[in-house]
């Protein structure tokens, strides 16, 4: 499995590379997040619901009907959606900007591809499903992989009841995602721990140096569209592996790249314009349902 920087390598189109790198920049967590192809514009993933029977049984004697249950699964599509950027950039004022050594083209194509990072960190944590847009963390969730702590202020203690719900790689956990008011709460108990539980790292998105707060070895990436006003929520969870079987993964169309694309419409017929669209079809998608927990804590 691939992330968006390290797939950029294999773009032939350089505008898509730098509209990866431009969403990149306002997501870490678009920046770690697998993308992994399919065919066609949806995927059906099948959930392991309940478990065949099985039973003890004395020699000889009769197999009891416990043993003969049959095992049932769940069904679910993810849909490909459709997130489109459009500008209309101005003849007169690009003319005049390449002239200057700036490029309004190259300058409105970047801005575009970072709204519609933007608008994929809004619907990964909205509380409610946005409409057309990426599956919620929330909606991903199953209840059973959800703690209630709303009554509890952030301990260290409450944080790693969290992890233990991620289960899909034998405890291992991948990520935390939350706010701004969670990053300072996490940063405080790595101060009471005297900075034994948690540490800087460096991370190699895009070739450059960042650093991110981890809590037992588990990176915690930072989402500023999260809800903190009443309560504080915190995720966890673990990235797929390309078999379908583990963790969370984005989606997207086989032979584009990574769903991005960038295309020049054409002329105004009201002004002296030229339009550009920026797009992506993409989903996200898990595979695994106790690859991902989710945590409220008191503000």
């Amino acid at each position: 499995m691939v992330t968006l920087a390290q797939s950029m390598a294999h773009y032939n189109n350089p505008i898509n590379k730098g509209v990866a790198q431009d969403i990149i920049e306002v997501s870490d967590f678009l920046a770690m997040v697998p993308f992994q192809p399919i065919a066609g514009n949806a995927f059906v993933h099948k959930f392991e619901k309940d478990l065949g029977g099985a039973a003890y049984n004395e020699v000889g004697a009769v197999i009891p009907e416990a043993a003969k249950t049959v095992a049932t699964i769940d069904k679910i599509t993810y849909e490909l959606v459709s997130v489109i950027a459009e500008a209309t950039v101005d003849n007169f004022v690009q003319a005049t900007g390449v002239a200057a050594g700036h490029d309004n083209v190259a300058y409105q194509i970047a801005s575009k591809a970072k709204r519609i990072g933007q608008l994929h960190n809004q619907a990964l944590v909205a509380a409610a499903q946005v409409e057309n847009g990426l599956n919620s963390l929330d909606g991903l969730t199953i209840s059973s992989q959800e703690l209630d702590r709303a009554t509890q202020a952030v301990t260290l203690d409450g944080v790693r009841e969290l992890l233990d719900g991620v289960k899909s790689k034998g405890g291992a956990v991948d990520f935390m995602m939350g706010g701004r008011v969670m990053r300072r709460k996490l940063l405080q108990l790595a101060d009471a721990a005297g900075g034994n539980t948690a540490a800087y790292v460096t991370g190699g998105v895009m070739g450059s140096e960042r650093k991110f707060l981890t809590i037992d070895g588990v990176l915690f990436l930072l989402n500023d569209h999260v809800d903190e006003s009443a309560a504080l929520p915190l995720w966890a969870g673990n990235w797929d592996d390309g078999s379908k079987t583990i963790g969370l993964s984005m989606l997207y169309a086989a032979g584009s790249d990574a769903g991005l694309g960038v295309e020049a419409v054409g002329t105004s017929q009201t002004s002296d314009a030229k339009i550009f669209r920026v797009k992506q079809y993409a989903q996200s998608a898990l595979f695994n349902r106790k690859g991902l927990a989710k945590a409220t804590f008191q503000k």
